[in-house]
């Protein structure tokens, strides 16, 4: 089981609540008869952040008539009981017949370009502290881009048909550094689509992101890293950095970037996107009989037989 991060309210008004997968406000006779609480509570339950009181020593029916409860005594001897005895699992994890959009609410916000997208996703990946591992199912990955400065010449190796500005290329660069860093300290899990028709970029294109991404695998050491090819159809980009937040968006165009990209910090929609995700990769590779382990020594064979297969010059 993944480990649930768990939001804890007793002292005062927070709102860090919308990236909990779980909140608890602790209720005693006192805390229930502050406006914080049932401002808390209230917050939560309109973000669609699951609920679970523990009320100790009394439990205050009119706050939580609609509200499952754990209800605990004074000294707390039973509290470690009661938890295990509650189905925290099911309480977070959203069912997959709700809408992304009926339990994101103002927990989202929209990239509408691709320039906005880097930006968001620089700002987003800066804020986690603490190295997070890196999921993305991508073509080729953040992990294709170069790290040289926008006005090298290994950028015009790559551009497609609608020329990057410098600025956009300076935000380009910053999304691989800054992921780059947290999945070399925290690993990475891939699930590509790399060998794509390149005749709507071209073969170079083609042949400098696969290098790049190349070169990247190999700094991670085997057992950091698990990379994964989707042979069916790309189903769109998605990106998570530890369970922090997720960044979704639809197939773009051959040979364009990508629009309007969903970001999203709602705890329990980007903890569903993340086990969707590990469920994802370890049937792609099952199907091809690779080991988690071995995933990535792999990947890089199989693109260095592409690379192989592509032509030169």
């Amino acid at each position: 089981m993944y480990p649930f991060r768990v939001f804890i309210s007793h002292a005062s008004e927070d709102r860090r609540i919308a990236t909990a997968h779980l909140f608890m406000p602790l209720l005693t006779p006192h805390s229930a008869e502050k406006a914080w609480v049932h401002q808390e509570i209230g917050y939560a339950l309109g973000i669609s952040i699951p609920v679970l009181p523990i009320a100790i020593g009394i439990l205050p029916l009119a706050m939580l008539s609609r509200i499952q409860a754990i209800s605990v005594s004074s000294d707390l001897s039973n509290l470690r009981e009661e938890i295990e005895q509650a189905d925290t699992e099911a309480l977070i994890m959203p069912t997959r017949s709700q809408t992304e959009l009926d339990r994101l609410g103002v927990t989202t916000q929209v990239a509408e370009f691709s320039e906005d997208r880097a930006r968001t996703l620089v700002k987003f990946a800066k804020e986690i502290r603490v190295p997070a591992r890196v999921r993305q199912r991508a073509i080729f990955s953040s992990f294709s881009l170069p790290v040289e400065p926008p006005t090298h010449q290994i950028w015009n190796s790559i551009e497609l048909a609608q020329p990057r500005s410098e600025r956009f290329r300076a935000l380009l660069r910053d999304e691989r550094c800054v992921l780059g860093q947290h999945a070399l300290t925290a690993g990475c899990s891939l699930i590509l689509t790399p060998f794509v028709d390149f005749a709507s970029v071209g073969h170079q294109v083609h042949r400098t992101q696969l290098q790049l991404l190349q070169r990247f695998l190999l700094t991670l050491p085997k057992e950091a890293a698990k990379v994964a090819f989707s042979r069916g159809p790309f189903l769109g980009s998605l990106t998570l950095v530890g369970d922090s937040f997720g960044a979704k968006a639809l197939p773009p165009q051959p040979g364009a970037e990508y629009r309007q990209t969903l970001f999203s910090h709602h705890g329990p929609t980007v903890l569903r996107w993340l086990y969707d995700f590990d469920e994802e990769l370890h049937d792609c590779l099952r199907l091809d009989g690779i080991a988690d382990q071995e995933s990535r020594d792999y990947a890089v064979a199989e693109i260095e037989k592409r690379l192989r297969e592509l032509p030169i010059g």
